[in-house]
């Protein structure tokens, strides 16, 4: 399942099943009638084997909740403030797990009605108005496989489609979930847009100066955690985050202290040109042929233009420290929220236990 936002709008979220494969030209029929047969002919009614596959997805989602704190706290916080991200933690975090678990606890009384419903979901989700088909190849190679790409898209149905529009209950919290993790993510954020902030390219910098300066110092060398860094990305997301990490109290104070940090930024002029060579550097990086496809695929869905991505360019090349002084601004109001999730050792929670609202107890 992958996640677009039209025009890096968290209210026109835009969620696609996705099936890719790779493939030399010869092979493109037994491809295209391998995976016809795998989403039109698959037998639902199985009920041995479909329970197999519940419980095998339920004991995966425990694993990683288990294992993977740092993409559970993650996908948790993002939850609290994005319709993506309530989206993600109802498909893939712990919520997705609660239905999972419920599903494979009730199975032998729910059978027949989840069959139905895989059917009934089978035959709205694979549709000929549903589909989008991406195609990375050689020039010469592309006839040849449009011609039996139009074959196969000509097998589907031709229901008309209605789309749901995803508009959840949102809500700030301050959470936590325990584990025997000896160690903590703590992650605070929120979505700077639904403060009246708009998306400019001199954020990037930000992330930059943060990430490689301010968090890295604070949360990683003089804190001990494995690191400390930003995530500012123009859907709106800003977030605050540290990585392994042997403190909590500690951490969440050292967030509210950027503001400060940011008002007395003061690089040199060489300084400044670092941060902004490493950024561009991190949006031109070279990409297989693979990437290039799925980056267009992801442009074309979110609508975002040529002309979209060299006016970004040209902000971060024209930052200058005065403005990521101003960010001070946005930093400070994403803090007095306090929207945040932390995945870490419950006894190490219970400690701080009134830093939060709400805490999960261990996926057993």
């Amino acid at each position: 399942m992958n996640l677009f936002l039209e025009n890096y709008d968290d209210n026109k979220i835009i969620p696609k099943f996705v099936i890719s494969t790779k493939l030399t030209k010869g092979y493109i029929n037994k491809i295209l009638d391998l995976i016809f047969e795998i989403i039109k002919n698959t037998k639902f009614d199985n009920y041995n084997r479909l329970k197999e596959i519940i419980e095998r997805e339920k004991s995966k989602i425990e694993d990683q909740i288990k294992n993977n704190g740092y993409k559970v706290a993650l996908t948790r916080c993002l939850s609290y403030f994005n319709n993506s991200g309530y989206f993600n933690e109802l498909t893939e975090n712990i919520e997705y797990y609660y239905f999972i678990k419920n599903l494979y606890d009730n199975f032998d009384n729910n059978k027949e009605k989840i069959v139905k419903n895989l059917y009934k979901l089978a035959e709205l989700l694979f549709n000929k108005n549903n589909m989008i088909i991406n195609i990375t190849c050689e020039n010469n190679d592309f006839l040849a496989i449009k011609n039996n790409i139009e074959k196969f898209i000509n097998l589907f149905q031709d229901n008309k489609i209605l789309y749901y529009n995803w508009d959840f209950k949102l809500k700030n919290k301050k959470e936590a979930i325990l584990s025997s993790s000896k160690v903590q993510y703590v992650i605070q954020g929120y979505n700077i847009k639904k403060l009246g902030y708009g998306w400019d390219g001199k954020l990037r910098v930000l992330n930059k100066v943060l990430s490689s300066d301010y968090l890295q110092n604070k949360i990683r060398i003089i804190g001990g955690a494995y690191g400390g860094f930003s995530i500012i990305s123009p859907y709106g997301t800003l977030l605050l985050i540290s990585f392994r990490d042997p403190n909590l109290y500690e951490t969440l104070s050292n967030f509210t202290l950027i503001p400060d940090y940011l008002n007395n930024f003061n690089p040199t002029q060489d300084e400044m040109k670092r941060y902004i060579i490493v950024t561009i550097a991190q949006l031109d990086k070279p990409l297989t042929p693979q990437q290039k496809g799925y980056l267009a695929l992801k442009n074309s869905l979110e609508k975002i233009s040529y002309k979209n991505i060299l006016e970004e360019r040209l902000q971060i090349l024209n930052t200058m420290k005065e403005d990521i002084q101003k960010m001070s601004e946005i930093i400070k109001n994403v803090i007095k929220l306090n929207n945040y999730c932390v995945f870490g050792n419950e006894n190490k929670i219970n400690e701080n236990k009134q830093l939060f609202e709400n805490i999960i107890l261990p996926i057993k």
